[in-house]
């Protein structure tokens, strides 16, 4: 008896199972696609100060002021090391280098009466 109960439950079952994952993939599918052009959008109209290193990691929630670095230190005996403190130097000057110059650009043609770039 039980082996019937389990053959009828499996073929009553399955097309909502199937029904259930089909609509959670196509839902995924729609999500992802969505949040694909949204991104891209925003890259396409962002003028290089908005999109700058500082805003994109703030935006993706990436800033973490500090916390990974006291876990990793705690947890594991991590210390930072000379090239990380170049490679984030250089990071943060390139930053602030693409900033004052894209802002310099957008001053210069506002005198001149340019429209702003988009």
């Amino acid at each position: 008896m039980a082996a019937m109960m389990f053959v009828l439950a499996r073929f009553l079952l399955m097309p909502f199972v199937l029904i259930a994952v089909t609509l959670f993939a196509m839902a995924s599918h729609i999500v992802g696609t969505a949040l694909h052009h949204q991104f891209a959008w925003h890259q396409a109209v962002a003028t290089v100060t908005a999109v700058s290193p500082y805003t994109e990691t703030q935006k993706n929630g990436l800033i973490t002021k500090g916390i990974n670095v006291a876990i990793a230190y705690v947890a594991f005996g991590e210390t930072i090391d000379i090239w990380t403190w170049i490679g984030a130097l250089i990071i943060f000057a390139s930053a602030v280098y693409i900033t004052r110059r894209e802002a310099q650009l957008r001053r210069q043609a506002a005198r001149l009466g340019v429209p702003p770039r988009t």
